[in-house]
């Protein structure tokens, strides 16, 4: 008998980031609270979580403009910002980028690019006494790739791929996924 053999690269990139989120290594304070503790290869995780998250949004987008329209190939060159804006109007809905989640995918979207295009290393010049040259950077990696963010940023991505199935009229095996969170990603048909 033979099957189709099925790659769901959008769930390979999810079950990634949910692997890191699952795992994280937590630090017990007095008072009960759990805090995780920043360090570079946590932060590498996060990095990573960080690209893997807009990946999945991204070819969750790329499939749903697959399956619902004959026309699928132009979108293809659109930044994932258009591509989401274009799903919205295709189905006569707006997408408002200061509401949830728009508003964690926007900065999704900004932090991925900030790690992905090249930009200069140097974030500020501190000094001893606690001083910076530029005490208000736009990037702050111990700020900005940390687990709390990273579920952030998974959690809006699935909201937002939901939203986009909405739009687009797709539901049923295509999405059970994003509710579900069990990522096969080999499957045969």
């Amino acid at each position: 008998m033979t099957h189709w053999m099925m790659f769901y690269a959008d769930r390979c990139f999810l079950a990634s980031v949910k692997k890191v989120l699952d795992a994280p290594i937590l630090e017990d304070y007095p008072d009960g609270e759990k805090v995780l503790q920043v360090n570079e290869s946590r932060m590498s995780d996060c990095a990573i979580g960080v690209i893997a998250c807009q990946a999945a949004l991204e070819a969750i987008t790329n499939s749903y403009f697959l399956i619902g329209s004959p026309e699928h190939n132009k979108y293809d060159a659109l930044s994932i910002r258009k591509k989401l804006e274009t799903a919205a109007q295709l189905s006569g809905k707006s997408l408002v980028w200061n509401l949830p989640p728009w508003t964690d995918v926007g900065k999704l979207i900004a932090v991925r690019n900030r790690l992905i295009h090249y930009q200069d290393p140097s974030v500020a010049l501190v000094g001893s006494e606690g001083w910076a040259s530029n005490p208000y950077p736009e990037f702050i990696p111990q700020q900005e790739l940390t687990y709390k963010w990273l579920e952030r940023y998974y959690q809006a991505v699935r909201q937002a791929a939901l939203k986009v199935a909405e739009w687009r009229g797709i539901d049923g095996y295509n999405i059970e996924f994003l509710k579900t969170e069990d990522y096969k990603i080999i499957m045969y048909e």
